[in-house]
């Protein structure tokens, strides 16, 4: 299934599912990132089922020896060598939230991931499913972090949402600035 037919499908899932509150009381994170967040993801070419490509649940360490796991680490090289030493650093992290759950406050939770992850380039995500945003790792430090994309794929026609996905977290080649 293509990237538009998947968040068409996403969206289907949450208009239907999200009003009842069936068969869940409230749509919880795993279960967000289950039925809404990895089939994007896998509809962009990222296999998830890989760990040298899509790390889950991916444990970070700052200098300070604080740590905190982020919910996806996607990796464009796909060397097991470079993961074992240490050495491979993710394209993408990702930090999921449950359905609905408002993005706004958990900016700097991403910027944590982004800085402990020593990334140089690549993006940070936040999403709960719906809401996609998307920055720049470089800038999302800053007072100002540069926002390359926010997007809510149930809203919007033409699978306008999904180009913008596309556009920024295709697998084959994802967004480097």
């Amino acid at each position: 299934m293509g990237l538009a037919l998947t968040t068409e499908h996403v969206c289907q899932v949450i208009a239907e599912w999200e009003p009842m509150g069936f068969p869940w009381n409230s749509w919880r994170e795993d279960q967000t990132r289950y039925a809404l967040i990895d089939p994007i993801i896998r509809a962009l070419g990222w296999n998830t089922a890989d760990p040298k490509e899509c790390s889950i649940e991916h444990y970070l360490q700052n200098e300070q020896g604080e740590h905190g796991w982020v919910d996806y680490a996607l990796f464009a090289e796909h060397d097991i060598h470079a993961h074992v030493k240490g050495e491979a650093y993710p394209s993408i992290l990702i930090e999921a939230k449950a359905l609905r759950v408002p993005l706004d406050g958990h900016v700097e939770q991403l910027a944590w991931y982004i800085e402990a992850a020593k990334m140089t380039e690549g993006l940070g995500v936040l999403t709960n499913g719906s809401e996609w945003w998307i920055y720049d790792s470089r800038s999302i430090m800053s007072p100002s972090p540069l926002t390359l994309a926010k997007v809510d794929i149930t809203k919007g026609r033409g699978g306008a949402a999904a180009r913008i996905l596309q556009r920024y977290l295709n697998a084959g080649r994802p967004y480097s600035g």
